[in-house]
């Protein structure tokens, strides 16, 4: 009887909770979300210039075989010039690595002090041991170790 009596209670919670999430389904049916629309741009766009100055190309170096397919020695000679002195700007790169090689050099010497003063050099400790406190470090070992119900004492079957 008590189980037909809580059968019953269980029922007509679960009704009432059915029923409380139609009423929610039928609501949010009723009221659709609203949809976003994008915005009517009724302005035009205006062309604006660039204020920087034109983006200047680096020409690169040319080819024995696109410099002597020139007409004349004097286009030959207009384009050598118009192309950079490579050796300089080679000098220049080199120079630029030594800078930033010594420059790694001393960071790592910063480091390197700053090391050590942060963390000497760990000095070696000293044993002075007796025989008394091996005897009573191999006791607590004992005392310490996993009890006997992990690590059962075994015989040895003759």
């Amino acid at each position: 009887m008590e189980q037909f009596i809580i059968f019953i209670i269980i029922a007509i919670v679960s009704l009432l909770f059915n029923r409380s999430k139609l009423t929610n389904q039928k609501e949010q049916s009723e009221h659709p979300r609203p949809v976003q629309t994008r915005p009517i741009q009724l302005e035009k766009e205006e062309d604006w210039e660039d204020p920087s100055p034109p983006y200047k190309e680096v020409t690169e170096p040319k080819t024995l075989k696109e410099v002597t397919e020139f007409k004349t020695l004097k286009e030959a000679a207009n384009q050598l010039k118009e192309q950079p002195d490579f050796h300089k700007k080679q000098e220049e790169m080199e120079a630029k690595l030594r800078e930033l090689n010594q420059e790694e050099k001393r960071q790592r010497k910063k480091v390197e002090t700053i090391g050590s003063k942060v963390f000497p050099e760990k000095e070696q400790p000293e044993f002075n041991l007796q025989q008394k406190e091996i005897i009573n470090g191999i006791i607590m070992s004992e005392v310490l170790g996993p009890p006997r119900a992990r690590k059962p004492y075994t015989r040895k079957r003759a």
